[in-house]
């Protein structure tokens, strides 16, 4: 397994889809594996850590201000 810090979070671990060789970390699919871990950052139930809200922000390349409002609305259906 492989501790995965490179996404700025400290609970991401991989198990495989991943090669390193030295310090280089290749992972395969890695925007499929981000998708992954936003959806369930988005459909958990706690709030948001502030490692959590940045990696949301940097993923969809939006502001604070549009993704609070964003998670506003899904929290709210």
């Amino acid at each position: 397994m492989y501790h995965y810090t490179e996404s700025g979070l400290s609970n991401i671990w991989l198990c495989n889809g991943y090669h390193l060789e030295n310090t280089y970390l290749e992972v395969n699919k890695k925007r499929d594996l981000h998708y992954v871990i936003a959806c369930k950052l988005i459909d958990q139930k706690t709030k948001l850590s502030p490692d959590e809200f940045k990696f949301l922000r940097t993923e969809i390349e939006a502001t604070q201000a549009v993704i609070a409002s964003a998670l506003v609305y899904v929290k709210a259906r």
